[in-house]
């Protein structure tokens, strides 16, 4: 399994119809963004984050990276929360009639999921199961290559020879052949 960083996703402003702001103390710091709310429900959206905007009427650019439908993804996150443990990521898939096709709720940071077929766009969003506060540093989105994992297994043999079969017309150059 190979996987390769794909984004990193932050939490830069505070945005209308994307972050909780009732009752609420949002405080930006350098790479870190604190979010107090004593009196905060469970599962209340604290932010969201789109693949899709509307530029016009929004004046932001889409959060999220395009991702290819049927390929595994993974995401890892440095969030804090107080208590312990007490939010998770949940992940909106939906067609083009925007009609949700799948919902997917992560709990563990390193959890992975498959990118669903006619997906058209989707969200990600920081829900609270509970807590009270949150630390969001960032999270990272990683695309899990399996099938690249097998290729690079036979390229590795790949223009290389058994030192008892190296041809003899090779014997001037044989210091500089590759063995097995």
């Amino acid at each position: 399994m190979i996987k390769q960083l794909i984004a990193e996703i932050y939490w830069n402003e505070i945005r209308k119809n994307e972050n909780y702001l009732y009752g609420s103390q949002i405080k930006f710091q350098e790479d870190l963004v604190n979010f107090y709310n004593l009196r905060f429900a469970s599962g209340k959206p604290i932010i969201t984050f789109k693949s899709r905007t509307n530029y016009q009427g929004d004046r932001h650019s889409p959060d999220l990276p395009i991702l290819t439908q049927g390929k595994r993804y993974q995401l890892e996150f440095l969030i804090d929360s107080v208590p312990e443990l007490s939010f998770f990521l949940q992940l909106d898939f939906f067609n083009r009639q925007a009609e949700q096709i799948e919902s997917i709720v992560l709990r563990k940071s390193g959890e992975s999921f498959i990118f669903p077929r006619d997906t058209f766009t989707y969200t990600l969003t920081l829900m609270s199961a509970g807590c009270q506060s949150v630390a969001y540093h960032k999270i990272m989105m990683y695309e899990i290559n399996e099938e690249e994992e097998k290729e690079s297994e036979f390229r590795t043999f790949e223009n290389r020879y058994l030192r008892e079969l190296l041809p003899k017309d090779l014997d001037l150059v044989k210091d500089l052949v590759k063995y097995i």
